[in-house]
């Protein structure tokens, strides 16, 4: 009878005194036929590390259990998996040249078809280890053009150095391309030589001693415009070894991410497409008109049409100041373009209400003639 199949992992892997740390604990059904009609589940902490209320979920719903008393989980159907998160706080430090090393401990039935039950136990265990202890490399991504048009090629170059005294061995790159933008075959190089590798599946680079680096190129093309917004997000992903006081381990660091904008794709500022102002009779109105851009960069307006019964001027950032003509009473109107910065516009019409003066206010005055 196969057991679940337990995993263990900690984010981060590396912490220091005062850092949370998320765990994550899945828990699949292996047996292709019976159901796992319960199971318990407890997991240990060990000392420098606090267990955090009310950070329980099962399958990303709240649970009001604790994770180190234990918790109950029925039903867990044929090569179904269930996901458990909860988190802790790094209290203290670990004990000398030791990782914080928990186990979690699962009671498991099976049910047969006869009715009949199996019951049995597994343990897996996690590591999270001092960050003093961390070697870590510098991962650097950058393009020759950070605005493009479909059909554009850009190409990207990664740094990898490693400033280090441990050496980084066996490093393997990554770097998923956003949706739009495709791979050129045969342009990835690894220090001006060619390489078959695959960005998605990994480039295998040579171990990085002391003070050295790798320079990785490639290209791509502009093949579709982002799936949402204007931007194409892009970072890379080095994972590799290296030896430490604590044995030989592993760890995964992301490059800067960089944004390139497709300048195919309109973006208009967000306005609405009527405004309505009130004034008096030979009264002035001044007032700004609301609107954003998306990526919240600056947006330019100007005039487009003036109004008709008076006069308008509006600045750079919105504020208009509209007079009417001299004894005019009824409506009037102007438009003005909102620009972002990428040139593109919306068109915003701006009606004047101009009204007499209220019967009360108007008798106020002549009284005060």
């Amino acid at each position: 009878m196969p057991p679940p199949e337990v995993v263990k992992s900690s984010n981060p892997k590396f912490a220091d005194v005062g850092d949370v740390i998320t765990y994550t604990i899945t828990v699949r059904n292996s047996s292709p036929l019976l159901n796992i009609s319960n199971f318990n589940i407890k997991d240990t902490l060990p000392s420098g590390l606090s267990y955090n209320p009310n950070s329980l979920t099962v399958n990303n719903v709240p649970n009001s259990g604790s994770i180190i008393s234990g918790i109950n989980i029925n039903n867990l159907n044929p090569n179904a998996t269930t996901t458990i998160n909860y988190t802790a706080t790094v209290t203290a430090p670990p004990a000398s040249n030791s990782p914080y090393t928990n186990s979690v401990n699962i009671n498991y039935t099976y049910v047969f078809p006869d009715g009949s039950n199996f019951t049995n136990s597994i343990t897996s265990t996690n590591n999270l280890y001092p960050s003093n202890i961390l070697v870590k490399p510098t991962l650097s991504l950058s393009a020759d053009k950070y605005n493009v048009s479909t059909g554009d090629t850009i190409n990207f170059t990664v740094l990898v150095s490693n400033n280090n005294s441990t050496t980084i061995e066996n490093p393997v790159l990554t770097d998923i391309l956003p949706n739009g933008l495709e791979y050129i075959p045969g342009t990835l190089k690894i220090d001006g030589t060619s390489s078959s590798d695959s960005l998605t599946t990994g480039v295998n680079l040579p171990d990085i001693p002391q003070n050295t680096s790798h320079t990785i190129t490639f290209s791509v093309n502009v093949i579709d415009p982002p799936n949402t917004g204007i931007e194409y997000i892009n970072y890379a992903t080095l994972n590799y070894d290296f030896q430490s006081s604590m044995g030989y381990l592993n760890n995964t660091v992301n490059s800067n991410t960089i944004n390139i904008i497709n300048t195919d794709v309109e973006i208009k500022p967000i306005a609405f497409k009527n405004y309505i102002f009130r004034t008096n009779k030979n009264i002035s109105i001044k007032d700004t008109l609301p609107a954003a851009n998306i990526n919240n960069s600056p947006l330019s307006f100007v005039i487009v049409d003036t109004p008709i019964n008076g006069f308008a001027a509006i600045d750079e950032y919105g504020t208009f100041i509209y007079t009417p003509k001299v004894n005019f009473v009824g409506t009037d109107s102007f438009t003005v373009s909102a620009t972002n910065t990428l040139g593109v516009s919306t068109i915003i019409t701006v009606g004047i209400l101009v009204e007499e003066f209220s019967q009360s206010l108007d008798y106020a005055i002549r009284c005060k003639k």
